[in-house]
């Protein structure tokens, strides 16, 4: 077991660590992206590495199959490590769970990844991060429409653009009452934004976000303008 001491550090409670680390709050989700590697950093790289691997060659990797390479030769890691290791890259948004062919959240992985059943039905892909070009573009629109810049990380700048369209969204929410009596006009803007909004807030994967926020930059302007009207 020549790659054992590449798991230097060891929890108590393997299990518990799981859960908490998918139940932390924004705060804690924050700092572990930001620290992710500093615990067993060797380990975190020969997974991601092993993960990227598969993908190149078009395989999915089911959990139950990065336990069974990771617990044999050359590593012997425990299967419980195991585990917690992808717990924490996937709560470092490095890598994404998917379930039933769909992707899910760090809370909605609590349950499959603390029972070894269900491992088999979790799905293992490596997150998708896109070149300067496309994160500047999205800075660029979001800084005209918001008069704010974003930042230079794909998480971090999602994070940032969605809280923006929500600040949108409170302000049609205060607008539609009027427009509902039908004394005021702006109902149909409002009824659009809505949709606009919701349809880019409901993604989650923050690479796919910034590609449909990229595409609909001629839309969000639109509402930028209905917004400014309805103000």
């Amino acid at each position: 077991y020549t790659k054992f001491s590449y798991l230097t550090t060891l929890r108590d409670d393997p299990q518990k660590e799981i859960r908490a680390t998918l139940l932390a709050d924004d705060v804690a989700m924050q700092q572990l992206k930001m620290t992710h590697q500093e615990i067993n950093p060797n380990a975190v790289r020969e997974v991601m590495d092993y993960t990227k691997l598969m993908v190149a060659k078009n395989h999915r990797i089911a959990l139950d199959e990065l336990v069974q390479r990771f617990a044999s030769r050359p590593y012997g890691w425990p299967e419980w490590e195991i585990v917690l290791l992808a717990a924490r890259l996937f709560a470092a948004g490095k890598i994404k769970l998917m379930l039933e062919g769909g992707a899910i959240q760090p809370k909605e992985a609590v349950e499959p990844l603390n029972k070894t059943v269900r491992w088999k039905q979790v799905t293992i892909l490596p997150t998708i991060i896109h070149d300067d070009k496309e994160i500047d573009k999205a800075k660029n629109i979001g800084q005209k429409l918001f008069s704010k810049i974003g930042s230079d990380n794909q998480d971090n700048l999602t994070t940032f653009l969605a809280a923006e369209l929500g600040n949108w969204k409170k302000h049609l929410q205060s607008y539609k009452p009027l427009a509902d009596t039908g004394g005021y006009p702006g109902k149909k803007e409002i009824d659009t934004g809505f949709i606009r909004i919701n349809e880019l807030t409901t993604i989650k994967d923050p690479y796919e976000f910034i590609k449909a926020f990229n595409t609909q930059s001629d839309d969000l302007q639109d509402l930028a303008d209905d917004l400014h009207e309805l103000r």
